[in-house]
């Protein structure tokens, strides 16, 4: 490697998902990019998605002779100037029943994301004190709430926390801040490595396991799937993480999204009793294992995109990923201004629109909901209950400024129906409108004369 100019930073784990995302952005920012792959496809990915500005290593953080050649690498290519910046990003995740996990997977989870996180930390030192740099330790806030059927990760991240606090102490005579941050929800990478480990433990329990913790696990598994498909896109969580690395004064910790936020809010102020309910309640278990619901509001990513009950055979893993699609629709489509990107994700071309005002078609939607967005950007969705059964879903929603910036806006109260095929794109809807609150406020074309739902959007 050749001597490098100008802001450098290394981030683990930046071959896809959240890293990739981090490592894009600090490149456009204008740092000198270096990281870790897990495969060297994902090298050939972000050289060719960053024009160049990335340098990726192929590196296994739990040997630690590999990971001292790759900082050596970096260290020798900024030379005196050293390293401004170190995201420790990469982990992996090992659900199951603490019972039921080989203890070989957990010291392998704990190899990756406590020796592994150590080994850069300690390897990268020497460059972080020439340029007294920075260290932002990627975490979660189930290392300060865990919950049932996820203790491995919690365990190392909140392992590495610890380290974290202390570093900051040792290093800070050398200039040296250290950063945790503590991440929520995500719509990276992450969800499809999540649904794949979280199928392998299901998979590979024995019939008595399946029938101490089967049916709790499957709950589990189905909330977690929907929780992180309905998270914080990939953008926005690694702009979260880049804000929090360059924050002056450095803060000891920050949340990434609203729902980790409260999360943390909720690990400082509640008691070990209410705790201990929510971190059930949180993963659909506090009522049994059968009908699921989400968290409650103060959980959600944001208040705009909740769902206060989601209902769903844990088993129907078809109806689970349906049901997720349309959240993620209704968040792409009206809540984050990409209707045309989220309708052509996630409805088929041909989509039959039984709605005369709208046009058949998904790009139609698309271009109707960008208007929209475009005329007022306050217009979004609040999703109160969706089920999902077969090929359909129910979604029982309330629209709010969809023709009117008025903040007393009370919306329009709606039944949305979806055919799902079998890729989970939607081909076909139908829908039921009612006003909520003044009909000035809300769509003309509801017409005066139709009952008026409550404020809950519940008639």
């Amino acid at each position: 490697m050749s001597k490098q100019p100008g802001r450098s930073a290394a981030v683990t784990g930046a071959g896809s998902g959240l890293g990739r995302d981090i490592a894009l952005q600090l490149a456009a920012k204008g740092y000198v990019v270096f990281g870790t792959a897990f495969a060297p496809a994902e090298i050939q990915d972000l050289t060719q998605a960053s024009g160049g500005r990335v340098s990726l290593t192929v590196c296994d953080l739990s040997k630690p002779d590999a990971v001292k050649a790759w900082a050596s690498a970096v260290s020798a290519s900024l030379g005196d100037s050293g390293l401004d910046l170190l995201i420790n990003n990469a982990g992996i995740l090992t659900p199951g029943p603490i019972e039921v996990l080989p203890l070989d997977a957990i010291r392998r989870e704990f190899d990756v994301n406590v020796f592994g996180a150590l080994s850069v930390i300690n390897s990268f030192l020497p460059a972080l004190r020439k340029a007294r740099g920075r260290i932002v330790q990627v975490s979660t806030w189930t290392a300060s709430v865990p919950l049932p059927f996820n203790g491995p990760s919690g365990a190392s991240k909140a392992a590495m926390e610890v380290f974290s606090a202390v570093y900051r102490a040792e290093l800070k005579a050398f200039g040296v801040d250290v950063v945790v941050a503590a991440a929520g929800n995500m719509r990276t990478g992450g969800p499809a490595k999540t649904a794949a480990a979280l199928e392998h433990m299901a998979s590979g329990m024995t019939q008595d396991q399946r029938a101490l913790y089967g049916r709790a696990f499957d709950t589990f598994a189905s909330k977690l799937n929907s929780m992180q498909g309905s998270g914080l896109d990939a953008a926005s969580a690694a702009k979260r993480v880049i804000e929090l690395a360059e924050q002056v004064p450095a803060p000891s910790r920050g949340a990434v999204g609203a729902d980790a936020d409260e999360m943390l809010r909720a690990a400082r102020e509640k008691s070990d009793a209410e705790l201990d309910s929510l971190r059930l309640e949180v993963v659909g278990l506090a009522a049994g294992a059968g009908l699921l619901e989400v968290p409650p509001a103060a959980l959600a990513q944001t208040a705009k995109a909740k769902a206060d009950l989601v209902l769903v055979d844990p088993h129907d893993q078809k109806a689970i990923r349906n049901i997720n699609n349309v959240l993620i629709l209704y968040q792409m489509m009206i809540n984050e201004n990409q209707a045309e990107k989220g309708t052509a994700k996630l409805l088929v071309p041909g989509y039959i629109q039984h709605n005369p005002l709208i046009a058949d078609g998904s790009a139609a939607l698309g271009k109707y909901f960008a208007g929209v967005k475009s005329a007022h950007p306050t217009a979004h969705v609040v999703v109160h209950k969706i089920i999902g059964v077969g090929d359909y879903v129910f979604a029982h929603v309330n629209f709010v400024n969809l023709l009117s910036d008025d903040p007393n806006d009370a919306g329009i109260a709606g039944v949305d129906i979806y055919k799902m095929n079998v890729d989970g794109k939607a081909t076909e809807h139908w829908d039921a409108l009612q006003l909520v609150g003044d009909p000035k406020n809300s769509a003309p074309w509801v017409g005066p004369n139709i009952p008026r739902a409550n404020q809950n959007g519940m008639f």
